[in-house]
Order: C-alpha cells, then structure tokens, then sequence
C-alpha cells in the first residue's frame, strides 16, 4: 500500500512565517516539492489538502501550472502552433498558412492579459474583454502618432480574436494545465450569423457554366477597382454584372469610377511608379480581360494583338495569364514544329 501524503505546516523561524509544504514523487520517481508562505496554521493546512486534492484528481502537470500566466501560456502556445507551415507531398501537415497574423493577434492578447494567471481568467473577463474590443475604434496614424483616419471595428476582427483567445484556452486544457475552458461557461461570445457575409464570385461562360475557378471576396476595394478599370478596358456591361459586383456596390463605386476614368484620360496610370492600390486594380482588369477573351480557345498572336490594341500590359497579362493557369498548346493539322501556331486554352483549375 503507498505511502498516504500527508504535507506539512510548520514555523519558519527565519522568515518568522508558517509555511505550508508537500512533497510527491512523479512517475519516474523524480522527487518534486511545493511550499507556500501563509497567513496561519489552518490557512496552510487547507492549503495542503487543496494541492494533494489536485494531485489526486488532476496529476502533477495540473499542480505544477498553478501559477502559469497567460503570457508564459502565450509564449509555449507561439511556440508550439503559430509556426510556419511545413507541407509533405503538397498537403500542409504542421503549422499555419496565417502565421504571422495570428502572432501579432496573439501580442495583442498577451498586452491585455499578460500577467494574469489563468486560472483567475473568468468568462466574465473575456466578455469585458470583448466589450472593450467592440468599443475600441481602428486607428491609422502616421509615424510621428498623428491619427490619419478612424473607423469602428469589425464584428469579423473582434471574432477573430476571440477565437484565438478560446484556442490558447484549449491548448491549455489539452496539456492539463487548466481544467475547464472559460469560453464553455457561457454563450454568445462568438456569433458568426453577427458577420456580416461575404459574397463569392465565380466567373461564367456565356452559357453560365463555371469558366474559371478563381473566385474574389466581393469586398469594396476589389469591387469598385474592377468596375472602375472595366471602363478603361472594353469589357460588355453582361460580363461585369457576372464578375464585379453586386447593384448595391455598382452605387457606391459610381464616384470613384468618374475619377479613375479621369485619371486614365490624363494617363496617370501609366505612369511609374503607380501605388499599390493602382497596381492591384490594374492586375484584376487584365484578368478580367483574359477571361472575358478566352470563353473558347484562342490563337496567341491573335490575343497579343488585341492586348497591344487595347492597351493592356503585356506583362500583367503574362502574370493573369499564370495566375489563371491558361495552358498554351500547338495546334494541330498537317504542319509541325514551328509551321503551327500557339493557342490559349480557357483557364481551368489549379
């Protein structure tokens, strides 16, 4: 029969205090010790009966985390998850496409709940968590801390949050440092029908049948930038209503499209160098472009041609062309070698 554990409460003469003590051995009898200063005799006694409870009932890692932080559970949770992706055979097997941002997500948590234990970490600090979150404006500043503009939270971002939060939570209760998420002990921090949805956009054949496999997040900045720089390419108002955007974007992106058709007049954009922004709207209206050329296969000479004519940029179009994964392939008939022409194949899927 083992050895019962019993602890004990005894006076320090030099710290003049009583302290409570345990002592355990783990499975491969490795010695381990735990005291605590405490208030008196009877404090330290159920102090020890707390911790060979917990021993008991929930093992030696379950004790030995008693006061882990969030920032030391961060930090082991960085290390162990928010890693870099590594892929076997084409397939991701260990870490995160997204990594990066969910690290500095995770900074952002660990500066809020950093030197708190967590075990102390209740639902209701995580509701109060989420409230400040929502309360909180998006600020852009310059780099002297001037705030250029600002604008509410997203009800997304502030869920994207809280569901790393409820993963580092869940990491901690697989390695039996915690015994209970706090996120199960209430509902409604985390509501996905609050988000606003997000409109996918597959891009058609004349016949409405699938023409390519790409598809775009109807978001403002991908919708106002195609319907701006359709104007600019000769695209028919039937393929930007299958491509672009929806009625209600078609409204807000009438301003914006007066001025980008302005500044192409003027030939701002074909200037260099052109921002960011300018070069993403011109790289989604060449790939418009290709799409709308390649319904069925055409002869590369004769699409070169029309991209020079209409002022399409042959790079960008040999980027669209990648991007879509057009395939280009000799004809066949009685010539060979050289004597046959290239042709492009509509896109397919990756």
């Amino acid at each position: 029969m083992p050895k019962q554990r019993q602890g004990s409460v005894r006076w320090n003469k030099r710290r003049k205090a009583w302290v409570a003590r345990l002592d355990w051995q783990d499975p491969d009898r490795q010695r381990h010790c735990r005291k605590r200063q405490v208030e008196n005799k009877s404090a330290g006694n159920s102090l020890v009966k707390e911790w060979i409870r917990d021993l008991e009932e929930n093992g030696e890692k379950y004790l030995s985390a008693e006061t882990l932080t969030f920032k030391e559970l961060g930090d082991r949770y960085q290390a162990a998850r928010l890693t870099a992706p590594v892929y076997r055979d084409g397939k991701k097997v260990a870490g995160l496409r997204d990594w990066k941002a969910q690290r500095a997500r995770l900074a952002r948590l660990i500066e809020y709940f950093g030197a708190r234990r967590v075990r102390e970490i209740t639902f209701a600090d995580v509701e109060a968590y989420r409230n400040q979150l929502l309360e909180t404006p998006v600020e852009t500043k310059k780099k002297d801390g001037t705030i250029v503009k600002s604008r509410p939270r997203s009800i997304g971002a502030v869920h994207r949050q809280l569901a790393l939060l409820r993963a580092t939570f869940t990491y901690a209760v697989q390695a039996e440092w915690l015994n209970r998420n706090p996120f199960s002990k209430g509902k409604g921090l985390i509501s996905m029908a609050q988000e606003v949805p997000r409109e996918r956009i597959f891009s058609t054949d004349g016949k409405g049948r699938p023409n390519a496999i790409r598809h775009q997040t109807a978001n403002r900045r991908t919708a106002q930038g195609l319907l701006a720089m359709g104007i600019m390419f000769p695209f028919s108002e039937e393929a930007l209503a299958r491509r672009a955007a929806t009625e209600t974007q078609r409204a807000q992106a009438a301003a914006k499209r007066e001025r980008f058709i302005e500044r192409a007049r003027l030939g701002y954009l074909k200037r260099w160098p052109m921002s960011r922004y300018e070069r993403q709207l011109q790289a989604d209206a060449t790939e418009l472009w290709l799409l709308e050329l390649l319904i069925k296969p055409t002869l590369a000479r004769i699409a070169l041609d029309l991209a020079r004519s209409q002022g399409v940029p042959l790079t960008g179009l040999k980027r669209a062309k990648k991007c879509l994964n057009v395939k280009s392939v000799r004809m066949r008939g009685k010539g060979t070698g050289r004597r046959n022409p290239w042709i492009w194949q509509p896109p397919v899927s990756k």
